[in-house]
C-alpha cells in the first residue's frame, strides 16, 4: 500500500495544529519541513473539508475546526 506525498503531509499538517490553538503557515512548514506552496495546497483542501478553519489578518492561521 501507498501513501501520496499529499496524504502524508495532510497528516503531518494535522499533527501539528492538534495541540495547538492556532498555527500559522510558517510555523507549520518549519515543524513539519513541508515547503510552503505545497502546505497552502494542502490546507485549502482541509478547509473545504472543513478539518481545519483558516483566519485572516496579522494573527491569522489555521486551527482544527473539530475536537
Amino acid at each position: 500500500m501507498f501513501i501520496t506525498r499529499e496524504c502524508d503531509y495532510a497528516v503531518r499538517v494535522i499533527r501539528a495544529l492538534g495541540g495547538e490553538a492556532r498555527l500559522s503557515v510558517g510555523e507549520i512548514c518549519e515543524r513539519e519541513s513541508i515547503t510552503a506552496p505545497f502546505a497552502y495546497k494542502i490546507l485549502k483542501k482541509l478547509q473545504k473539508a472543513e478539518l481545519v478553519k483558516g483566519y485572516r489578518g496579522v494573527h491569522g492561521g489555521y486551527s482544527m475546526a473539530k475536537s
